[in-house]
């Protein structure tokens, strides 16, 4: 086990808050969380040789077309959470190659769960997957290589499988099995907060301390991962303090400090960190569902159940610095109303940030947050033909989006660039 450092206790200033209305949009375009047994499962096979990915559709009008990409190794009964795309020189390889990296978790236990990264060469995959979606071949390699995977941090177990898969994987399978790497199992919490820093090429992690996301002291470790051992390497633990003034009828004002925990987390190229806070989630409204664009999607109560007449909640998009270790962090700006019920992830990439929620994100340029207006902020919306839970979206250096579903663990690829 890694000794964390001594706790760092951040201050947050509490002012100066840019705040943009967007209850305008999320009235037409909202995506509710489903509720509890509301998710469709998508299965886990390679029989079917093409899938068109839900379409999106963006406010603007401008569309993306998502086409299945390939199921996860691990991914059942293990959950994505959390993912990052990177390219780097892993060890072993003579050039820099593009992967995906997947946090995955393990078991049930709210923020204490444990779990790995499993790390996917995407340049390998790519190979197998044609312009037209047909994925079978990634799909049934992968569920061919998965007992003959083993944790990185197991040596010798590892090379054994390693000759194993060799000797009886087809030529075509073995490239794929070889494409896929496996971490050691640590402590990662919930696992949305996973991103890259590319100011100082590491993975890093922020892992919940508290059983239950309720309670006012929220301790959480920040943790970076290395690049080789897909584990963590260093531990801070802390506090993201705000101190709010509460004004009471008849008697003086009085400080009340809250604690914020990282529950998704990102980095933009100067190596500053993004996370969010959503607040007053269930804004609700009468004839909330016949603001959905006529002929459109619109959420029954099947699926849906009470989530399906908000509005979208309170968003409030915090940015840190960091150093040799995280340091200040002030509020950047508030949104009026989420596109979504819960923010799954967040992703940086060509100067803007994305806000991932369940069939629905949202964008924004991050040099303009401290002014940011409706106009430069982007919607995209899932026509939701099946009812899946997103879980992120790492972004390739050309903007190519890899959108990572549940139930069961799945990638979806965009055509284009995401923006």
């Amino acid at each position: 086990p890694i000794t964390a450092d001594a706790r760092h206790v951040i201050n947050v200033p509490n002012k100066n808050i840019r705040k943009v209305k967007t209850v305008k949009i999320t009235k037409r375009w909202y995506r509710p969380r489903a509720k509890v047994g509301g998710y469709q499962r998508q299965r886990v096979t390679g029989k079917s040789k093409t899938y068109v990915g839900e379409q999106i559709v963006a406010e603007k009008g401008k569309q993306y077309v998502f086409n299945r990409f390939a199921f996860l190794a691990d991914g059942k009964p293990a959950e994505p959470q959390g993912v990052a795309i990177v390219k780097f020189k892993a060890p072993g390889t003579k050039s820099k190659h593009t992967y995906m990296f997947i946090q995955m978790s393990f078991n049930k236990g709210n923020n204490h769960r444990m779990g790995r990264i499993v790390r996917y060469d995407l340049g390998v995959l790519n190979k197998y997957v044609n312009k037209k979606g047909k994925h079978n071949k990634v799909v049934k390699a992968l569920q061919k290589s998965k007992k003959y995977l083993a944790p990185l941090s197991s040596k010798k177990k590892w090379a054994s499988k390693r000759r194993k898969a060799k000797k009886h994987l087809s030529k075509t399978n073995y490239k794929i099995f070889a494409a896929v790497v496996i971490g050691k199992k640590f402590r990662m919490g919930h696992g949305q907060s996973f991103s890259y820093n590319p100011k100082d090429g590491r993975l890093y992690n922020a892992a919940l301390t508290a059983k239950h996301d309720s309670g006012n002291y929220r301790e959480f470790n920040f943790q970076k991962i290395s690049m080789h051992t897909l584990a963590p390497s260093k531990t801070w633990r802390m506090l993201v303090r705000v101190t709010h003034t509460v004004k009471s009828v008849g008697l003086k004002s009085r400080r009340v400090k809250t604690y914020l925990q990282l529950h998704d987390l990102t980095f933009d190229k100067g190596g500053h960190f993004y996370f969010t806070e959503t607040t007053k989630r269930m804004q609700t409204m009468k004839n909330r569902i016949s603001k959905y664009k006529k002929g459109g999607f619109k959420p029954g109560k099947r699926h849906y159940g009470k989530y399906r007449k908000s509005l979208g909640g309170l968003v409030t998009v915090y940015r840190g610095t960091m150093g040799s270790s995280p340091k200040k962090v002030k509020m950047v700006v508030r949104i009026s109303n989420s596109i979504g019920t819960m923010g799954q992830g967040l992703a940086y990439s060509k100067g803007r940030l994305f806000l991932i929620y369940d069939n629905a994100f949202m964008t924004m340029p991050v040099k303009h947050l401290s002014k940011l207006t409706l106009k430069k902020i982007n919607f995209t919306v899932l026509k939701a033909a099946h009812y899946r839970e997103s879980e992120g979206m790492g972004i390739t250096s050309s903007g190519r989006g890899y959108l990572i579903m549940n139930r069961f663990a799945e990638a979806v690829r965009s055509h284009g660039r995401v923006k």
